[in-house]
């Protein structure tokens, strides 16, 4: 794979919108390059995309996930002068929706709206870092009235992205609305391209899983179905801005490699998964014999498909991945080109050397 490929993957994996909840044109997408690298495929009750790999050992099955969800918005309301009213889907910062241009997808077709200031900044002198909320937030589309909205197809419960794009910053970082995890599914992706002909030990069952950002639900539902002996999850991790220390996140950088998830866990949720020692060390094995870079991340407030996989069917040993992200869940993503490929070979020379459940 050349970075061209893995380029032009990124920004056509980003480009499709995919809300919690609304994923059938994102997992559209990823059926298109991963049918030809599987026997069989199936979609289940909740949405999740299930492709597998017949390995040697049909007894032995790996499950390796990606969530291909993104946050987003939804419809709430239409007020009386045309003003779209919506609320969250997954978790955002309401500052940082303020002058952004969203689409929200209706059944007559996008329809493009601001979210403006509701005062010019000279009329709110002293008031700049006043606490808003969603409550605070419209989208204007142009229109005047409700009716005139509804004729343009928008309805309560549509479902809204940011237009926002993607870009290459420097040659090697790519920026765009999704990277959370557009990037992990395309490293999924690139991984059982490699593995195409290859012949694996264990069975795997490549799932695009739904609605990891509203509770980790697809990856429960889907863990449950196939059973696994042993899981893998591939996600993003937070990167760090600086050199400073953090009390909650390793310093982990982009264009150093994939981090290997040894252990994560939210204090609030109580979701989170900590890394038997035979998953540990398959996972640094395979990192070295990859000759590539790689980091190692232990994390506090995170939560990734990992937690809820490792819980199913009586117990899962499950490890995780995770791509350097800055930006985390706002509009300008960013992430290392070279950590998606890197990740890429990680996950295939994992696959390749497992022959028996960890």
């Amino acid at each position: 794979m050349n970075d061209d490929q893995v380029v032009s993957l990124l920004k056509e994996l980003d480009a499709v919108p995919g809300v919690s909840g609304f994923e059938d044109q994102i997992g559209d997408k990823i059926a298109e390059y991963l049918t030809d690298c599987t026997q069989k495929s199936y979609r289940d009750a909740l949405g999740n995309r299930i492709f597998i790999k017949e390995g040697k050992n049909p007894n032995l099955k790996l499950m390796l996930s990606a969530h291909m969800d993104e946050i987003g918005f939804i419809v709430h309301d239409i007020s009386d002068d045309g003003y779209v009213v919506f609320l969250p889907v997954g978790m955002h910062d309401p500052r940082l929706i303020v002058n952004q241009v969203l689409t929200i997808h209706t059944t007559k077709g996008d329809v493009t709206g601001v979210t403006g200031i509701t005062k010019p900044v000279h009329q709110s002198k002293g008031n700049e870092s006043a606490a808003f909320s969603f409550a605070d937030l419209r989208i204007d589309i142009g229109a005047f009235s409700r009716a005139e909205a509804e004729k343009l197809g928008v309805r309560i419960g549509d479902v809204i992205t940011n237009d926002r794009g993607s870009r290459l910053l420097n040659e090697k970082t790519f920026c765009g609305k999704s990277v959370d995890n557009r990037s992990g599914c395309a490293a999924m992706i690139l991984a059982m391209q490699l593995l195409k002909e290859v012949e694996t030990e264990a069975t795997i069952y490549c799932c695009a899983s739904v609605q990891e950002e509203v509770g980790i639900k697809g990856s429960k539902v889907a863990a449950n179905s196939i059973r696994p002996d042993v899981a893998l999850c591939v996600d993003v991790c937070f990167a760090a801005l600086d050199d400073q220390i953090s009390v909650t996140n390793n310093r982990v950088y982009l264009g150093k490699g994939p981090a290997i998830q040894l252990y994560d866990w939210n204090p609030q949720t109580f979701l989170g998964n900590i890394v038997p020692a035979g998953m540990r060390n398959a996972l640094l094995s395979a990192a070295e014999h990859t000759g590539n870079p790689y980091q190692v991340v232990t994390a506090l407030y995170c939560g990734t498909d990992a937690a809820e996989m490792s819980l199913s069917n009586g117990g899962v040993v499950t490890g995780g991945i995770g791509i350097p992200n800055r930006y985390m869940h706002s509009v300008i993503g960013t992430i290392n080109i070279d950590d998606v490929k890197w990740t890429a070979q990680l996950i295939a020379e994992f696959i390749k050397e497992l022959k028996q459940t960890l």
